[in-house]
């Protein structure tokens, strides 16, 4: 009779586990048409890039030591933009921002095109003071890349020990049954047997 209340009790709590967890849903897939594939080749990159992820686009520390590194070579901050946007891979809709400022538009409106892009628009953020003062820049860049870093690297930290904070229960949820089963019940069916 306990062997069979054990399988109850294990069963018991594979259906409850089943229906906590999320049953993950894939999307349908849909085939490309020919005319569709054309399309997204005849559009311009920075469109291409805007649909990208923001995985696709570097990070706006390594972007500071890019511009930097221009700057030290003697290029100024309105063509180190646009060569990013041209050379970097995820930094097409930098072109945009480009022609925004070659035609005049204010530092905030001509960024706002890349609002959408955290990276761009934190890189964006970090190089107006410079744009705005004229100061020494290269340093300054170079500080700030260092900084930006640093806080990445910090919510990263905090991420990782959140994460372990929020799988104590999963983990729990899935060693409680084996220990039930491996360690507490064997003890209790020999206990009854020498009872018995």
């Amino acid at each position: 009779m306990l062997p069979g209340l054990a399988c109850l009790l294990l069963m018991g709590i594979l259906v409850l586990l089943l229906l906590l967890l999320p049953v993950p849903s894939s999307p349908p897939r849909r085939p490309l048409a020919s005319g569709r594939r054309a399309s997204r080749r005849a559009r311009p990159p920075y469109e291409r890039a805007s649909a990208a992820s923001p995985r696709d686009t570097p990070d706006a520390a390594t972007l500071l030591d890019l511009t930097a590194a221009m700057l030290r070579a003697g290029v100024g901050i309105e063509p180190a933009v646009h060569r990013l946007s041209e050379d970097v891979p995820g930094c097409a809709p930098l072109g945009r921002v480009h022609r925004r400022l070659v035609t005049g538009q204010p530092w905030r409106q001509a960024w706002s095109c890349v609002d959408s892009q955290p990276q761009l628009r934190e890189f964006g953020e970090e190089l107006a003071f410079a744009h705005a003062t004229g100061a020494p820049t290269v340093e300054l860049l170079e500080l700030t890349a260092l900084r930006a870093r640093r806080r990445r690297r910090a919510a990263v930290e905090e991420q990782a020990a959140r994460l372990s904070v929020q799988m104590v229960l999963p983990l729990g949820l899935c060693f409680l049954p084996g220990f039930i089963l491996l360690g507490v019940i064997p003890v209790v069916l020999g206990l009854f047997q020498e009872l018995a």
